[in-house]
């Protein structure tokens, strides 16, 4: 394939008429251009016909990137083609990417494919998907990702409805989502999820653009359900904002250079998402919640005591509690028979066998290494350390966390204000978040636990 100025162009030759299989190479991270072999339309994705190109080669394809990706003359920009587009069959002479798999030497083109239209390309248009594209334009350019909603979808990977972002070098600025669920930190331009998680799906938006950037950010959505809305969170000015009213947009003037996820969300709500309960101690807590809508319920009273469980050998461990005596071999008096070492995140150490306290008190909000010779546990009395009351200096470095919060919740929420200083959390088991590659395997954090924390810079972090 070639990429050429409007104009004629004539070939001669023979024309194949049965199936062509057309040598490729790993290329440039697995990218090929291709083209139509027939004098003749083909059809690319399901809604054209049962038998179509991506079908016929999804073995061959890369599972991130099962579609195939065309020039946009109109917009300047490449357009996807998977089983998420509308119907789409390939004009003759058309070139087109794929990116393909790197044990896989040919892509294969098949008579069945062909289809009998003598005009321009033949579209049928799938009018009910219920679709998002959220657009950035930098003054100059404009960068667009597409979320589309589907009854055959899931939040993690769909091998030929999600597609990863085609990248021909310009990579100053570029607009993308990661996987809802599972992602592996891989940029998508479209993403497929199922038509029930409107109201339970962040979606993470990675957007990389120079520092003194001035981004506007807009939404064109269609088919929707009645009353959905869309709003778009910027962390780090602590602002959502509406997007699929008409003229709908958000100006954000880029101090820094970005590149990836951890400041802008999308969500999608019949409600004004993030009013609720902002208060940390309440039974219905809601760690998205920024605005407090007076729902918050409350327990009789604040607990008076916790139990914490420890792991034989090495665990951490913290306390929502503020102890009625606060020094650490006081707190665990009660199975220093069961104890080695306990360690602060400064490296001083309360030595069981030596009765030797270097670390002194406990603090609040601060976790604690520990080494025990079988499981056991202790009871922590005291005062509750109410969240909202209790905020947490972490420096630059590594910390050791600890848990304020009586519930479970999930680390991508409960550290979602201080996420771009985030460089890796690990629990004592060695499960990790990795919020630039918006990979949590530690799932809930959970009282009495504690967590190292590795942080960029020195931060807040208010539960």
């Amino acid at each position: 394939s070639l990429l050429v100025n409007s104009g004629n162009m004539s070939f001669t030759g023979t024309m194949p008429i049965g199936s062509v299989n057309t040598s490729i190479t790993t290329g440039v991270d697995g990218w090929n251009l291709l083209g139509n072999p027939y004098p003749s339309y083909l059809a690319m994705n399901n809604s054209a016909d049962g038998t179509n190109f991506i079908d016929v080669n999804s073995s061959n394809l890369s599972s991130n990137f099962v579609a195939v990706y065309l020039w946009d003359a109109i917009n300047s920009t490449i357009k996807v083609i998977n089983h998420a587009s509308d119907s789409y069959d390939m004009s003759p002479g058309q070139g087109f990417f794929v990116n393909v798999n790197s044990d896989v030497s040919s892509v294969s083109f098949t008579e069945a494919m062909q289809s009998h239209q003598e005009t321009e390309t033949f579209y049928r248009m799938v009018t009910d998907v219920p679709t998002i594209e959220l657009a950035a334009f930098n003054g100059t350019q404009v960068k667009s990702t597409i979320v589309k909603y589907f009854e055959n979808t899931s939040s993690g990977l769909d091998i030929g409805y999600d597609a990863g972002l085609f990248t021909n070098g310009d990579d100053a600025f570029k607009l993308s989502t990661h996987l809802v669920t599972d992602s592996e930190g891989v940029e998508f331009s479209l993403q497929a999820l199922n038509i029930n998680e409107f109201e339970t799906s962040v979606i993470s938006i990675a957007l990389t653009a120079v520092s003194g950037s001035e981004i506007v950010f807009s939404v064109e959505s269609t088919s929707l359900p009645e009353n959905m809305k869309v709003f778009l969170q910027d962390v780090q000015e602590n602002v959502i904002i509406r997007l699929d009213e008409p003229e709908a947009s958000y100006t954000v003037s880029l101090a820094e250079s970005i590149d990836g996820i951890g400041r802008f969300y999308m969500y999608t709500s019949e409600n004004t998402p993030f009013e609720g309960c902002t208060d940390s101690v309440a039974l219905n807590f809601d760690v998205t919640a920024i605005t407090d809508d007076g729902s918050c319920e409350y327990a009789s009273s604040y607990p008076t005591q916790q139990t914490i469980n420890l792991p034989m050998g090495w665990s951490m461990f913290s306390t929502y509690m503020d102890p009625e005596i606060t020094e650490i071999d006081s707190v665990l008096q009660s199975i220093e028979s069961d104890l080695i070492i306990v360690k602060d995140y400064l490296g001083n150490a309360y030595l069981v066998d030596w009765n030797f306290n270097n670390i002194g008190s406990i603090q609040p909000g601060e976790g604690y290494q520990i080494k025990a010779l079988e499981d056991c546990s202790f009871i922590v009395i005291g005062t509750y350390l109410v969240p909202s009351e209790n905020e947490i200096s972490l420096i630059e470095g590594w910390n050791l966390l600890g848990y304020l919060v009586l519930e479970p919740k999930d680390a991508t929420q409960v550290l979602i204000d201080i996420v771009p200083n985030v460089s890796i959390v690990k629990d004592y088991l060695g499960n990790v978040y990795l919020p630039e590659w918006d990979f949590n395997a530690i799932g809930n954090m959970v009282p009495g636990q504690g967590y190292q924390i590795k942080m960029q810079q020195d931060a807040i972090l208010e539960y």
